[in-house]
């Protein structure tokens, strides 16, 4: 009777070095785990308003959003308010609301979710700059006359942009208190941050001029993402 060779000691080191090598391979085997520990990491380093579930992360940042137009339409209104065309203002406020609600939604958004597709965040952070652009063309007009002089925009002692982009800042710190998407929802962040800042100057602002419209009411969205997108070019490590 016969036996067969057993292995050759050559053959039983070779086998033992491949056991090590997959041993050292195994944790990077597993991209999920990777991915759940960089997404703990992030969640550590937010603010503690962060933490909060998302039905109180939306409320908070409702009521952030209505605060600050509040207190706008409370002492910076514009004086025609009353006497506008229901139907444009509506048109003219729904132009900034409906691209804030499809923003907001992104901008909260918590890592644990699926990821929204290119063409909905494209669609959301698109139609934030676009419609404000189409709307500059069909001013909110007041259904009488308004009897006070119109202001002239070069002479209004906060220009509306720079109005608009301090409410819009105002809001994007909200947003970002309560952020649990870092960079990926940042974009969203700052058109939805833009779009608070467009429903103020609705709010305030009683120029039709349409060059004024355009050129103080319209960029906000373009400014506000343009400038997200320098900060993240900027801050990414090469």
């Amino acid at each position: 009777m016969t036996t067969s060779p057993g292995p050759k000691p050559s053959e039983s080191r070779e086998s033992l070095d491949a056991l090590r090598d997959a041993a050292r391979q195994a944790p990077t085997a597993l991209p999920p785990f990777g991915a759940l520990e960089a997404a703990l990491a992030h969640e550590a380093t937010r603010s503690p308003l962060a933490a909060l579930p998302t039905e109180a992360r939306v409320a908070f940042v409702a009521a952030g959003v209505l605060g600050v137009l509040g207190v706008l339409a409370a002492f910076a209104r514009r004086p025609d308010l009353g006497a506008c065309a229901p139907g444009h203002l509506a048109l003219e406020l729904a132009a900034s609301a409906v691209p804030l609600l499809l923003t907001l939604g992104l901008a909260l958004r918590s890592p644990h979710q699926p990821a929204a597709s290119t063409a909905t965040r494209v669609l959301a952070i698109g139609l934030a700059v676009v419609v404000p652009f189409a709307v500059a063309w069909r001013p909110v007009m007041p259904i009488e006359p308004f009897l006070a002089p119109p202001r002239a925009h070069l002479g209004v002692t906060v220009p509306c942009l720079a109005l608009g982009a301090v409410l819009g800042l105002l809001a994007y710190g909200v947003l970002r208190a309560v952020d649990r998407g870092g960079s990926r929802t940042g974009f969203a962040a700052a058109a939805a941050a833009s779009c608070v800042g467009g429903l103020g100057l609705s709010l305030h602002c009683d120029v039709a001029d349409v060059q004024h419209r355009l050129v103080q009411h319209a960029p906000l969205a373009l400014c506000f993402v343009g400038a997200f997108a320098l900060a993240e070019r900027l801050v990414r490590p090469r």
